[in-house]
Order: C-alpha cells, then structure tokens, then sequence
C-alpha cells in the first residue's frame, strides 16, 4: 500500500526525474499494468527514469542502458540486453571451467578406454581463447588419448546456452569424413566456416564414444565454457543464432502473377 501511495505522488508532480527502487516488484498486476503505462509516458517525454531493480526482464524491456553494481563495486554499464548477458554469464558459468583443459567431477563419465585431456575453442586467428565473435570462422579442438585399443572412435560435441540452458546445437564425427578407427592419440578438430551463434554466455559438452554411442569412454557434460561477443556481421540480430541473408524489395507492379 505504501509503495504504491509513493508512486503515485511521485508521478503526479511530473518530475523531470524519476527514481524507482523495486516499486514494480510490488503489488497486483493491474497495478504493475499501470505502473508501465506511466512509465512509458515518461520516457515519450523525454524524461529520465532511474529504476533499482532485481527483475532482468523488466530490465530489459524498460531499460535503454544497464549497470550492474555487486557489494558496492561497478561491474558493468552498458546497453542494458548487454549489461544482462554479462551478468547472466557470470551467474551461470562461474562454477564452470573455461575451455582449455580437462576435468573431474560428476558431471564426468565413461569406461576410461579413450581420454579426453583437452579441449580448446579456436578463433579466426587461429589463437585458444575463451572469447569468440559470432559469424567469424572458430574451431573446436579435442586432445584425446587411448588408454588401450578401441575398433570405434566417435568425436561429438554439443552446444548450450549458459544463460537459459538452451541446447543450441550438436553433432559428431560419426558421418563425417574420418574414419571410424582413429590413432590412438591425437586431436580432432572441427571448423566452423562462420560461427553461427550470437552473442552470449556458452557451454559445452564433449565426448568419445563408439560409433552407435552405445560405448561411452569419455563423457564430459557441460564442462566447458566461452562467451560469443558480437562481430560487425552480428549487430541488430537477436536471439541465439546467426542467420546471414539479404534484404530485398520487389515492387508490386514487377511481380509476376501466379498462374490460376
């Protein structure tokens, strides 16, 4: 009630600055309902509006730029979809090991016959990094080790959001070029021609297997992480994935009738 008695004798001033800390977080939703509506009144006038607030997708949506303050400390300030990313990231996959090296824990498994003893992402420079820009070429390279002989090797990697745990993408080696007996050491590489991810935190999961999947040597599920940041080719698209393409406009009066 009383949140929502100082909102409206802040708004009914017409103040040329408006400060909101979690008022939005209060209240019935015809309440939030109005508080929006007023809100975006404000900001058609030009006016500026401070909002303190722990809800991301009001963040987002009302928020042309973004800071995020941790302990008393700045750590980002930005447009504000950016500002919400890097903390998402930060949230999601501070517990999780940078591409780089391998790994132990329960997210790890399989009979041990092959090991996986790396695993590197590999930008367009040809450089191991954790960083990657969407749209540009980028490898994924996998050490690996047999620790006895296997008549199968199966190479395979997925892809994930770290942000919403979206699987993005996946595949192997399986209907690839190589063949199903590999060396008994090496690194299997696969390249992307253009990145097809935009920007945003990542995780990934690795694995050797035989060619049915029905033999896990070496399962390392999530275990490793980068972030894509965005590349000339990737600014304005939204979403998860890079989709290259042309506009186009064909007037109507050029346009061929489709026979009846």
């Amino acid at each position: 009630m009383y949140a929502r008695l100082a909102f409206a004798v802040s708004i009914s001033v017409e103040p040329d600055i408006l400060l909101l800390d979690e008022v939005l977080a209060v209240g019935d939703e015809e309440f939030q309902m109005k508080c929006f509506e007023r809100i975006a009144h404000f900001r058609q006038d030009g006016r500026t509006i401070v909002l303190v607030s722990h809800s991301l997708d009001t963040i987002r949506g009302m928020c042309r730029d973004a800071i995020w303050i941790e302990k008393g400390d700045l750590r980002a300030y930005g447009p504000s979809d950016e500002v919400v990313g890097q903390y998402l990231g930060d949230v999601h996959v501070s517990d999780v090991p940078s591409v780089g090296g391998s790994s132990s824990s329960a997210s790890r498994w399989g009979n041990g016959d092959v090991e996986i003893t790396a695993v590197r992402t590999v930008d367009s420079q040809g450089r191991a990094t954790s960083t990657l820009h969407g749209a540009d070429a980028a490898a994924i390279e996998v050490d690996y080790r047999s620790r006895k002989p296997v008549d199968e090797l199966v190479v395979g990697f997925a892809l994930y959001r770290a942000d919403t745990e979206q699987h993005v993408h996946g595949q192997n080696s399986a209907r690839s070029d190589l063949t199903r007996s590999l060396p008994p050491q090496g690194t299997v590489r696969f390249q992307f021609d253009e990145l097809p991810l935009l920007k945003g935190p990542h995780m990934m999961t690795v694995a050797v297997h035989d060619f049915a999947c029905s033999t896990i040597y070496d399962w390392h599920e999530r275990e490793y992480s980068f972030q894509v940041v965005d590349s000339p080719r990737t600014l304005g698209q939204n979403g998860t994935l890079f989709a290259p393409g042309t506009w186009s406009l064909q007037p109507l009066a050029d346009r061929t009738p489709n026979p009846v």
